[in-house]
């Protein structure tokens, strides 16, 4: 098959796995209605998928180093997309609705890594560093739409639709990957002698381990600004005289968060041609850059904000691609699903830690309506760039 026709193939079904990513926060207002849940109940709706999601990646991903990744794909789909299937038709409260978004985390978990260990096996050496960035690339696409496709669905349905068709994006992932993917069980020769939950090679590969720095400190960044970015630009419009001549915040968000896909691109097009770590580490130090521009620059021209915004989501989700890349060239070929286990588990924790300590920041300081508030803010999301830049710089320098 030709090797743009498998990265293509790949990314489409990630694309399509995602789409019950975010679709929680989607229809969050009607859940907490329909459920009577209150705001602490609802984030642990809302949270239970990245619990499933981290739990799940570490077994199924080192798991592909003994099973055929193709197997651990197309089962982890079925679960993933009949667990958000049932929370639609069946989940009736907290518990059950609980439960069922941790089972589609765990469909993500077996499906987003594994796949990439899945694509990198089949293509040749030289596509392999395009290959990862291309499909990573893809999941500020798919996670992106998923709110889009889950807020329209509810507004043409309702919610539990928004569950059911969103779910069924696993169905189609798993078809396209059942049709490209030829079974490839790893060789008995091939298989580690180590448990799969044994990380100690990860621990002593300082290389491996700066990108797996450089993964958390992106991870802490993109969720942040996700989460902060709509209620930020909507804090802006009263205080900022030229507001008013620039899209509405949501449409801005969402711009905010879709520009990392042709930067991640663009990086991973310049670490096949430059030194990975360094242009990983004048990114993360661009992005660390920006955020304490923002957070300094509030109050001034809107439009500043907005560019200064817009730097901060290329440089944050720019670096994941490039970043996955340099982890899987560090990998030993025999662990390499050890590694990506541990990466994406990690890796994934930066994410779950930043909004609620971005959302501390800016209680502490004076709250979501006062300007010190947000500088707290975004000195804290800040800190990933720095994450990432140290942790390069540190960890995977090279010895001499």
């Amino acid at each position: 098959m030709p090797v743009f026709v498998l990265i293509a193939s790949f990314a489409v079904a990630l694309v399509f796995s995602l789409m019950s990513f975010m679709t929680v926060a989607a229809v969050l207002p009607e859940l907490k209605a329909a459920w009577a849940l209150n705001n602490t109940e609802a984030g642990m709706v809302g949270g239970a998928f990245f619990i499933g999601y981290v739990i799940a990646v570490l077994i199924l991903t080192s798991l592909t180093d003994r099973i055929d990744s193709k197997l651990i794909y197309i089962v982890s789909a079925l679960i993933g997309g009949t667990a958000s299937i049932l929370l639609g038709f069946t989940a009736d409260g907290f518990w059950s609705g609980t439960l069922f978004r941790i089972l589609t985390g765990l469909g993500l978990a077996g499906t987003y890594m594994p796949g990439l260990r899945a694509l990198t096996d089949q293509l040749p050496e030289a596509s392999r560093n395009r290959g990862v960035v291309y499909y990573t690339s893809f999941f500020a696409l798919g996670s992106g739409l998923s709110i889009l496709v889950g807020g329209e669905i509810k507004e043409w349905l309702d919610w539990r639709w928004a569950f059911i068709i969103t779910g069924a994006g696993f169905y189609v992932a798993a078809a396209i990957i059942a049709i490209v993917l030829p079974a490839n069980p790893p060789q008995q020769t091939d298989k580690p002698e180590t448990h799969p939950l044994d990380f100690r090679p990860v621990l002593r590969n300082r290389v491996a381990l700066g990108y797996v720095a450089g993964i958390v400190g992106t991870a802490w960044e993109v969720f942040a600004l996700r989460v902060w970015a709509p209620t930020f630009l909507i804090f802006l419009l009263p205080i900022t005289p030229d507001a008013g001549y620039l899209v509405k915040p949501t449409v801005m968000a969402t711009i905010v968060a879709l520009i990392g896909i042709p930067t991640s691109m663009a990086l991973g097009e310049l670490t096949a041609k430059y030194d990975r770590r360094r242009v990983m580490i004048s990114a993360g130090t661009i992005s660390l850059t920006a955020g304490i521009l923002i957070a300094y620059a509030i109050g001034n021209s809107y439009a500043v904000l907005v560019i200064l915004l817009l730097i901060l989501g290329a440089f944050s989700y720019g670096r994941n691609a490039s970043t996955t890349a340099g982890m899987m060239a560090a990998a030993e070929p025999k662990l390499k699903g050890m590694y990506m286990a541990f990466y994406a588990s990690v890796g994934f924790s930066g994410g779950i830690i930043s909004p609620p300590l971005v959302g501390a920041a800016l209680d502490l300081a004076g709250g979501r309506l006062d300007a010190a508030g947000w500088m707290a803010g975004f000195l804290t999301l800040a800190i990933g760039g720095a994450i990432t830049a140290l942790g390069l710089l540190i960890l995977s320098r090279p010895r001499k």
